[in-house]
């Protein structure tokens, strides 16, 4: 995964979206890990099905606690911004093709960014105050996808700021939505 800071609060990433996924998962690990055993194998089960249920398929956004899973148009490199703020961005929806609301918990202060298919330990790090954020996930270029799905130019932004737990919304959506 490439990464560039752009300002203080923005994180540029080019993310591969392994199985149409990039998490954003709390430092201190919001899913559970494996440790060989049997139990645990059937936690992790539990949390990814409570992470990508029905729900989440239709809004494009798997939510547990600790954790965003943003379910991505292609299962390619894509680009993907972050960026912290104090409040909530006051911005034109309609310049998305979608657009999610959902709250991520954040109780160690830090965040990494990684693509579906693991290596969660080797992912970068977004180090921000420990509390509750808001989290607008933005979709842009979904309907730009080839045929194949190989192709297109779909990206992705978060921005997260300071906000109390609420229930995961589709704030936006063009077209069908259901690419």
């Amino acid at each position: 995964m490439q990464s560039s800071r752009a300002s203080p609060n923005r994180y540029d990433y080019e993310v591969f979206a392994d199985y149409h996924q990039i998490t954003l998962e709390d430092c201190a690990g919001g899913m559970p890990r494996g440790d060989g055993t049997a139990k645990r194998a059937e936690e992790i089960a539990d949390a990814v099905a409570l992470l990508l249920d029905p729900p989440a398929f239709a809004r494009h956004l798997g939510v547990y606690p600790g954790v965003l899973c943003i379910l991505t148009a292609r299962n390619m490199d894509v680009p993907l911004t972050v960026e912290v703020y104090d409040t909530a961005p006051q911005d034109d929806l309609t310049d998305w093709d979608h657009v999610i609301e959902a709250s991520l918990d954040v109780p160690s202060g830090c965040i990494r960014v990684s693509g579906g298919g693991g290596m969660f330990e080797a992912s970068p790090e977004i180090r921000l105050a420990a509390g509750v954020y808001r989290a607008r996930v933005y979709f842009g270029g979904i309907y730009t996808i080839s045929n194949d799905g190989l192709d297109g130019s779909d990206h992705y932004r978060v921005v997260l700021w300071p906000g109390a737990p609420a229930d995961p919304v589709v704030l936006h959506t063009a077209g069908s939505g259901g690419w």
